[in-house]
């Protein structure tokens, strides 16, 4: 009988320890679907918070395009206003040019925007401004932006942004339109609106950046006629190698994450407008994305302390079965010896 016993022992050991083998493969299989539920729903969260930020920036450009679209054609259509007005159209074309600028010596006070306004002919010489300023009259200005655009195909026009010459010299903006006699008759002069930015611009100081986020306007040159922090009267920034205005240069919109000169990585939105100009919004991607971190990282934290907590429950299983198996493996010494007893 001692024997037969002893050879019964292992199969009875395997006996015992097959609930806690199996114990360890249900924890075993709990925790690996645990995981793969959390690394599924981490990817699918972490995708949907960065679309919702990207796509927050993506609005906002367009939205400040719209606005600057609105803005840049608003002055177009003024320019074309005053310059087809019937007696000075016809002043101009008789080279009454004092005359004729004289009819436009209230524009700078009733357009906010507008803070000079100058007459030049045909070939770029300006020959009257309101109000006047000193050393620019009979100076010939065809090198600027706004002759070369008006005399392309001698149509309304808004220039780059410059630093004008007339003193106080001033980082402006111009709009210039070709001055005909009478409809459909080859131009008799050139009407130039100079803008005044900090007017120009006061809709994009007022509008409410979160932290790090910097709003920039380009114009068709990739030049920053306005950068966000940045007065408009600093020396004009160069902005063809910003990655949101080299996709605006090939009339693309969207956003994209890139580096900028100084490495750091950086969400960019970017819109075009109208007349060659756009807007980007840029903000470094760890603000960007902060809300999205934060939340993600409080999905991490409770997927971890359910890890934690199985794992804590699988240890008080293991701990259990051991004291189970001790305590059996305990009677059974115990029995033995009772019935080494009774032989003898």
């Amino acid at each position: 009988m001692t024997g037969a016993q002893g050879e019964e022992a292992p199969a009875a050991r395997r006996l015992r320890l097959a609930p806690v083998a199996a114990a360890y493969g249900v924890f075993c299989l709990l925790l690996i679907g645990v995981a793969v539920l959390a690394a599924r729903y981490h990817a699918s969260v972490s995708a949907q918070l960065t679309e919702s930020a990207i796509t927050r920036h993506v609005d906002l450009a367009q939205l400040a395009a719209a606005t600057l679209s609105e803005r840049l054609d608003r002055m177009a259509d003024l320019s074309v206003s005053l310059a087809t007005r019937v007696r000075f159209a016809e002043l101009v074309a008789a080279g009454n040019w004092e005359a004729a600028v004289a009819i436009l010596d209230r524009v700078p006070e009733e357009f906010a925007h507008v803070e000079r306004v100058f007459l030049a002919d045909v070939h770029g010489t300006l020959m009257a401004d309101v109000p006047p300023l000193p050393g620019v009259r009979g100076r010939n200005f065809a090198s600027r932006d706004w002759y070369a655009g008006v005399s392309r195909a001698w149509k309304t026009h808004i220039s780059t942004v410059y630093r004008r010459a007339a003193e106080p010299q001033r980082n402006v903006i111009a709009v210039s339109t070709p001055v005909r006699a009478r409809p459909g008759a080859g131009p008799a002069g050139i009407l130039v609106a100079q803008l005044s930015l900090e007017a120009f611009f006061d809709w994009a100081s007022d509008i409410d950046l979160s932290r790090g986020m910097r709003l920039s306007v380009s114009d068709a040159k990739g030049q920053a006629a306005y950068a966000s922090g940045v007065p408009v009267q600093s020396p004009i920034g160069d902005l063809t190698g910003n990655p949101g205005v080299k996709r605006l240069r090939e009339n693309r919109a969207g956003a994209q994450i890139a580096a900028d000169a100084a490495g750091e990585e950086r969400l960019y939105a970017f819109a075009p407008a109208s007349h060659g100009w756009g807007v980007v919004i840029e903000q470094p991607a760890r603000d960007a994305f902060a809300a999205r971190d934060t939340q993600l990282r409080s999905i991490q934290v409770a997927y971890a302390s359910v890890a934690l907590l199985l794992a804590a429950l699988a240890g008080l299983a293991v701990r259990a079965g051991k004291q189970k198996r001790v305590e059996l493996e305990r009677g059974r010494g115990d029995g033995h010896q009772c019935g080494g007893h009774d032989s003898v």
